[in-house]
């Protein structure tokens, strides 16, 4: 893959972590959107960090102060009560996107939002339900609001995200049924989907494609 310019929001999370590596292992060139920029700690000469919140719009525009081949999306929010917290926000990173004509959303969603939930087996199910329901919920509001905006986008969903280096022994598959005959672990390491929001960006055939990764047992 030819080197992109990527804005990535939620890279003080792990999964946000593993991409900004992986991405500047790669040779992108990465602007990092967060709250407080003094919680990155990498320092290379393709990375630029900037102050912004995306519960802020201005900050965002002022973030998108360049052409960008994509934004990558890492946010997480875990919401105890109902909420609308990472949908508000993603509604103004799509208002910044329009603005400065950036088409390409990458999305590090779940298990469990939109046309998933319910799925897994028993254990996934009660983390869903008992644990992520809020959570989820907000998450698909996310989802439909990136769809309805027009944008080309790509959601990846993992069940339960682990700490690990890349293994690649994972699949991936588009619909609620896994593949036929694939037993999984419904799990994988964030580093695993960091590779994946990667691999996606250089890959047309995701562009509006929502799917699910996991490690095969």
């Amino acid at each position: 893959m030819s080197q992109k310019s990527i804005l990535l929001l939620g890279a003080t999370g792990g999964t946000g972590a593993e991409i900004l590596s992986q991405a500047l292992t790669a040779g992108h060139l990465v602007t990092v959107v967060a709250r407080n920029p003094a919680k990155i700690t990498t320092s290379h000469p393709h990375l630029r960090v900037v102050a912004g919140d995306m519960a802020d719009p201005e900050s965002l525009l002022r973030a998108m102060d360049k052409p960008y081949d994509a934004v990558i999306s890492a946010l997480g929010v875990y919401m105890k009560e109902p909420g609308t917290l990472l949908t508000d926000g993603t509604k103004n990173i799509i208002a910044a996107m329009k603005a400065k004509n950036v088409s390409r959303f990458i999305v590090v969603s779940s298990i469990g939002a939109s046309d998933t939930k319910g799925i897994g087996p028993w254990w996934v199910k009660a983390v869903q339900h008992f644990i992520l329901k809020n959570t989820l919920v907000d998450k698909t509001g996310q989802e439909k609001a990136i769809q309805d905006a027009g944008l080309q986008w790509t959601f990846i969903r993992p069940p339960r995200l682990m700490t690990g280096p890349q293994i690649g022994n994972y699949v991936t598959w588009i619909g609620r049924e896994p593949p036929k005959g694939v037993k999984l672990k419904w799990q994988v390491n964030r580093a695993d989907v960091a590779a994946e929001s990667l691999r996606a960006l250089g890959d047309s055939s995701t562009i509006n494609q929502a799917y699910q990764i996991s490690y095969k047992a």
